[in-house]
């Protein structure tokens, strides 16, 4: 079965998703295409980590799947919705209700798209509870204001930092601590040399100070363990990329697709996986303003007289500083009568 058939069945069934009221074929492929399920973590340069999440399906079941998968693809005369990436960011484009959007196309008389835009799912069952509201679906204008935000922000993480400092003061106390045991060893050992030369050593003594040198050994090799395996996690947290690092990696992995063949399935689908794999939700806060939320900011996109793609963040500049209701009101209109030129 393809994605539309497998929603169709889970939600028959009564299985519903985490963050919505039913699947659909975007989520469905999502899923089927993550390699998450297998423990790996994919790293927006194209890294992998294994064994970074919980395994919860084998190698074969996933080869498997993907042979599947491949066939379907392979069979010209199958065309299930989902298969084909016309939405480039689907999966990852919400409506501010919380539901995912999909692209809803209007043709002209000769078979041919004539236009496209975004439309909530809940307006198919009459459950989004904001106005009725489109975003006109212009790709290169998403591409180019993908490449545009301050992503560094969104992908920097204080909690790794922070994590990071424990481990290495963690660390320290451990090497200190094996330190001071292998001290605690070799005199030991010195001792009961040194008195058995003296022949001041009965065996009860040199007994009791071999087990303390043998305990000190024995501890120092425990802690030694533990420290490989602190090293072991620095390590892990020192090959995440940094929020600049990735932001970087963005402009060049959009800077590639938009320089490809944008019409290329698969090329399509290998854009649409790495865009999912970076965890980032595109949500459309006014449609009719074509103010989009990326991540944690926010900005409104357009195209000024020229054609040119706009991407202007003001907006949510100046609600971080204060501004008053007032005057962001009047930079709204001002952005929109820009919009109108």
């Amino acid at each position: 079965m393809g994605g539309t058939q497998i929603a169709e069945v889970l939600n028959a069934e009564g299985i519903k998703p985490a963050r919505s009221d039913a699947y659909g074929p975007t989520r469905i492929l999502k899923i089927l295409h993550d390699r998450r399920v297998l423990g790996e973590k994919e790293w927006p340069d194209g890294s992998t980590s294994p064994d970074y999440f919980p395994r919860i399906i084998d190698q074969a079941l996933w080869d498997a799947c993907q042979q599947a998968i491949d066939k379907r693809h392979d069979n010209k005369g199958r065309h299930g919705r989902g298969e084909v990436i016309a939405n480039l960011f689907q999966g990852g484009t919400y409506c501010a209700c919380g539901r995912s959007l999909f692209l809803q196309t209007g043709r002209n008389r000769q078979g041919q798209v004539a236009y496209a835009w975004l439309r909530c799912t809940g307006r198919r069952k009459k459950t989004c509870p904001l106005p009725p509201g489109d975003w006109p679906y212009d790709e290169e204008a998403l591409l180019l204001a993908f490449m545009a935000q301050r992503w560094s922000r969104f992908f920097d993480r204080p909690a790794d930092n922070r994590q990071r400092r424990a481990l290495e003061k963690k660390l320290r106390e451990l090497e200190a601590l094996r330190t001071t045991q292998q001290q605690q060893s070799e005199k030991a050992e010195t001792e009961v040399t040194r008195l058995l030369l003296d022949g001041a050593l009965d065996a009860p003594t040199a007994n009791m100070l071999r087990k303390a040198a043998s305990d000190a050994a024995s501890k120092a090799e425990t802690t030694q363990k533990q420290i490989e395996a602190l090293k072991g996690e620095l390590q892990q947290l020192q090959l995440r990329p940094s929020g600049s690092d990735i932001q970087q990696q963005i402009k060049a992995r959009v800077a590639e697709f938009i320089a490809s063949d944008r019409h290329d399935v698969a090329e399509r689908r290998r854009f649409n996986n790495w865009f999912l794999s970076l965890g980032v939700r595109v949500t459309v806060v006014d449609p009719k303003l074509s103010r989009l939320k990326w991540g944690t900011t926010d900005a409104v996109i357009y195209r000024d007289r020229r054609g040119n793609v706009i991407s202007d963040e003001t907006l949510a500049d100046m609600a971080g500083l204060g501004f008053s209701e007032e005057e962001i009101a009047k930079r709204q209109a001002q952005i929109s009568l820009e919009k109108l030129r």
